[in-house]
């Protein structure tokens, strides 16, 4: 219910022509927080719908009345066909394959108000069968409402022409959805390894501490490496001797002793090292892995750039150590006025592939004034790594709202109240530390400040709004960080 409604919300703003084929999906979390704030049963149904689950409602909203009663003249018309076949038709075999066809066509047409068999292709093809074998010439020929057109000449030509071009056209749209999904699925399973590389490059980081504590106790002698303390590795030793009968001198005890710290010393160094080796190789294979989605998701977009689901995923790219890093460098290897032509194409959003697929309506320019300050306080005072970072920030932001253009996917809007409270944060960081000299500046910071306050309020609340339900459904959703907006 909570699925239809969400067409029915939808048509009521635009109900001749409606919102556009397809764009439920883009639409559909922003109706059901309309919905579910003015029907608050509904909040236990929240679900991420890409689709009506009626295909009739969902034709109403996304072509509007237009559409709804084309849909309707086309089911009447059949209806009308049906009976109007079935009253001159002598034959019962014919009257069996009739029945059965338009018996098939209706399951498809019943079904279409509880699903969407429509939208799978092989079901689509299976429809369209059946209606046209039924309306075919078998069935029609000779009846009062059917009519035979012959042609040849020029139009048959011109016909032939136009059937050409929509055969190669549909094939090439195809094909390129096709193969930009390949891209995006490769790219994806590169990204999803990149999250997998780093977490067991977190748990090699927990290692390499147990690992260095272990050598810290080794070096006082305490915890598990207290038995190497001179006096309790005399007692042992001289035990053990004493029930084998034998005796040993005190020299010979610390000659051990110093021989088993070695050796529990080098057992340590050698799975640090391990450790060091594993991160490295774990390392190497995440920057390839970085690389290889970047690339993807690029090619994925060049072919077909409201593929939404790859702007979403750059816009985490985005951010990722490698593209700052990079950035940092270039700008830091820069001097005089090709620092600053590098720096204002990166405040300009004109820097490299991430910005360049921003759509031009989110392009963001908050701190392109920076690039008037001196060389050396950027560098020296603000710090490049900082302005860097804030200015990838503000990249991900607009890769995140450009991809709401085409997709909308439930994480945007808290990933968007994340990103305004870490720019935020940085642009009080940067405030702080431009001299007071730079009055202008220091105000134009000011305003940014206060500006990504009011935005990250706005999209921490879109985001209760539009996912109320998100959070008895989604576990990983507990405790949402949205306490400076409450």
């Amino acid at each position: 219910m909570l699925s239809w409604l969400s067409s029915v919300y939808q048509w009521r703003d635009h109900k001749i022509l409606g919102t556009g084929i397809g764009t439920y999906q883009v639409l559909t979390i922003s109706y059901m927080g309309d919905i579910i704030k003015d029907h608050p049963r509904f909040i236990y149904g929240w679900n991420n719908f890409k689709r009506t689950h009626n295909d009739y409602l969902q034709v109403l909203g996304e072509t509007g009345i237009l559409g709804f009663l084309s849909i309707i003249f086309l089911l009447s018309s059949l209806v009308y066909y049906l009976f109007r076949v079935m009253k001159d038709i002598k034959d019962r075999d014919d009257a069996l394959l009739f029945l059965s066809l338009a018996f098939g066509f209706s399951v498809f047409a019943m079904q279409s108000f509880f699903s969407f068999p429509g939208h799978l292709l092989p079901n689509g093809f299976a429809a369209l069968f059946l209606a046209s074998s039924a309306v075919g010439r078998y069935f029609a020929e000779g009846k009062p409402f059917s009519r035979e057109v012959k042609i040849k000449g020029k139009l048959l030509v011109v016909l032939w022409l136009v059937l050409m071009s929509l055969t190669l056209t549909s094939t090439y749209l195809r094909w390129n959805y096709f193969v930009s999904e390949v891209y995006f699925k490769t790219g994806n399973s590169s990204y999803t390894l990149i999250n997998k590389i780093r977490n067991e490059l977190n748990k090699l980081s927990s290692y390499e501490r147990n690992f260095r504590k272990s050598l810290e106790d080794l070096q006082k002698m305490e915890g598990q490496y207290s038995f190497l303390k001179p006096e309790n590795f005399k007692r042992i030793v001289t035990e053990e001797f004493k029930k084998k009968g034998l005796t040993i001198s005190d020299e010979e005890v610390e000659a051990l002793r110093l021989k088993e710290i070695e050796t529990q010393r080098s057992k340590i160094m050698a799975n640090l090292e391990k450790v060091e080796n594993v991160r490295k190789e774990l390392s190497d294979r995440m920057f390839e892995e970085y690389k290889k989605a970047l690339n993807c998701f690029l090619k994925c977009l060049n072919l077909n750039h409201t593929y939404g689901k790859s702007y979403f995923y750059l816009a985490s790219l985005s951010l990722q150590p490698y593209r700052i890093e990079e950035i940092v460098s270039d700008l830091m290897n820069s001097k005089g006025k090709e620092f600053k032509n590098k720096l204002e194409k990166l405040l300009k959003q004109e820097y490299d592939a991430f910005q360049k697929m921003i759509d031009e309506r989110y392009k963001i320019k908050d701190f392109l004034f920076l690039s008037k300050l001196p060389e050396d306080v950027l560098k020296e005072k603000l710090k490049i790594a900082d302005v860097v970072t804030t200015q990838a920030l503000l990249d991900s932001v607009g890769l995140y709202r450009t991809s709401l253009l085409y997709f909308n996917e439930r994480n945007t809007y808290k990933a968007l109240a994340t990103r305004y409270n870490d720019l935020h944060k940085v642009s009080k960081i940067l405030y702080t530390r431009l001299p007071d000299e730079f009055i202008e500046e220091k105000d134009l910071l000011k305003e940014n400040i206060l500006k990504y306050f009011d935005e990250f309020v706005k999209y921490a609340k879109q985001t209760i709004h539009n996912l109320p339900g998100a959070w008895n459904r989604f576990r990983d959703w507990k405790n949402p960080n949205v306490r400076v907006a409450v």
